[in-house]
């Protein structure tokens, strides 16, 4: 039994998991019944996803105006499901003979096997207030756009989502500063938090708001992406469900 190994093939390298390194501590429950105490495989599992994950972690790229920014965490992105793939491994480790796992099959979110900064995405810049839409990795729409605030509670957050969905001819409700409520219809609806923050038309901000972060204290959202109402028909066109949505500052 300790003379073979379990391969956990990933989309980048091979793992491998020798049975003589993972079956060596073993207790008798009862005549012919054995435990094998699988602590060193979680703690080994553990390792491996703390460095390959990439759900809630941060990470650097070379954004639209060419500089090098920080991107915060955000809900796009994958990890291991580390009690099942454990699981699995201790169970074929107990055979006798060599056996090969998928990663692809023990893993959770979006984005396996992807680049951290796909070619098809939707970048967000909040500092200059700028939105650009990637198709196979040339901008196919640029637009300026109003966001909300920077911080406090109507700010947009900053990380990499995704679009939840797609919806036209909604109507956004909540609650304003003042604690009166707002139900503002729009013709497009892109999503991409479950707390409701998202892309659309936004008809009742003044043309020359979008792209001027002078104008931000005192025309900005909720939260949300606010963009023209002549180019939203065109991002919403050229956007998908599950596509990355990067927003950085």
């Amino acid at each position: 039994m300790l003379q073979h190994q379990v391969t956990v093939t990933t989309y980048k390298t091979n793992w491998h998991f020798k049975a003589s390194d993972y079956l060596d501590t073993i207790t008798q429950v009862k005549r012919g019944k054995y435990y094998f105490d699988s602590t060193k495989l979680t703690t080994k599992i553990n390792q491996l996803a703390n460095k390959v994950d990439t759900l809630g972690k941060s990470y650097q790229m070379k954004v639209h105006s060419g500089e090098t920014k920080t991107v915060q965490g955000g809900t796009y992105g994958w990890q291991i499901t580390q009690a099942a793939l454990a699981k699995k491994i201790m169970s074929n480790l107990k055979h006798k003979t060599n056996s090969m796992i998928n990663l692809k099959n023990y893993v959770s979110g979006l984005g396996y096997g992807k680049p951290k900064v796909n070619s098809n995405r939707v970048e967000i810049d909040l500092k200059n207030l700028m939105e650009y839409v990637y198709v196979d990795g040339k901008v196919k729409v640029k637009t300026p756009v109003m966001s909300g605030t920077v911080t406090g509670g109507n700010k947009t957050p900053q990380g990499t989502f995704y679009v939840l969905y797609k919806q036209r001819h909604a109507t956004l409700r909540g609650n304003n500063n003042d604690g009166s409520k707002y139900a503002s219809p729009v013709n497009y609806w892109v999503p991409i938090t479950s707390d409701g923050v998202g892309l659309h038309d936004s008809p009742w901000q003044p043309a020359n708001v979008y792209g001027n972060p002078s104008y931000r204290s005192k025309y900005h959202s909720h939260g949300c992406l606010n963009n023209p109402p002549s180019i939203m028909g065109k991002v919403f066109a050229n956007v998908y469900v599950n596509e990355q949505v990067i927003i950085y500052y």
